[in-house]
């Protein structure tokens, strides 16, 4: 009798432990989606959070965290530089949609809140993409960009204002503002950037704008219903944890 029932709560831990594994690999991969899923990904370093890095697309800070997610943009069609409304994007707050957007544009805040000084470096990348996209898309990078009247003229000023693009596999003379450029740090990694000196306390408003480059000659049909998705990680040098 007592065998018989050692086998039985043998067989109902193994069943506990089979539906623990289930549910802990059900979570894991509820928590990768939410952190993975959308074009563009923003995260804080788990040490540079534990120091008081965090990020919000609110500017009071009503919600922080490590994580934010831009939602998907579907059906894009190429534009260029000169459609892209950067005045009304710098104000936003969070996710910036026209009527018919052909392009993401995701504006958000990263504050210090902890006790120390610190540089934060971020580092832009593409985690997944089809067709061959990011030979023609141009990501552009602005930190606390704010709209003044100069001479009566609306004008852009910023920290820093950058756009990068992937090499041209042609020659090609942009004109204007899309001949201002840097290339893609390498294949996978837009940009590897630095924040100097975070101060406890402040808060620093990054633009980043995604778009398919309609005067790129590599724009071509075949990749124009492609899909992309970036991430940005931002952390605290290695060399300060000293």
């Amino acid at each position: 009798m007592n065998f018989v029932r050692y086998i039985k709560l043998r067989k109902i831990y193994r069943l506990g432990f089979f539906i623990a594994g289930i549910i802990l690999l059900l979570l894991a991969f509820l928590t990768y989606y939410g952190q993975n899923s959308g074009n563009f990904v923003m995260s804080v370093d788990e040490d540079a959070f534990k120091r008081g890095i965090a990020i919000s697309e609110n500017l009071d800070f009503t919600t922080m965290g490590r994580w934010l997610t831009a939602d998907p943009v579907e059906d894009v069609r190429d534009t260029t530089l000169d459609y892209i409304d950067i005045f009304e994007i710098v104000n936003a707050q969070g996710a910036y949609k026209e009527t018919r957007s052909n392009y993401l544009a995701y504006t958000f805040f990263v504050q210090n809140v902890g006790s120390e000084t610190t540089p934060i470096d971020y580092e832009v990348a593409i985690t997944n993409q089809s067709k061959n996209i990011a030979d023609a898309i141009r990501v552009l990078i602005i930190v606390d960009g704010r709209v003044e009247y100069i001479d009566g003229i609306r004008t852009l000023v910023s920290d820093t204002s950058t756009m990068y693009q992937a090499p041209d596999k042609t020659d090609v003379e942009y004109i204007g503002d899309l001949a201002n450029y840097k290339l893609f740090h390498s294949t996978d990694i837009i940009c590897k950037e630095t924040i100097n000196d975070l101060r406890p306390g402040q808060t620093k408003k990054i633009s980043v704008i995604m778009w398919l480059e309609g005067e790129d000659p590599e724009c071509i049909e075949t990749i124009a219903s492609g899909k992309i998705k970036i991430k940005m990680d931002l952390a605290i040098p290695k060399y300060t944890e000293e």
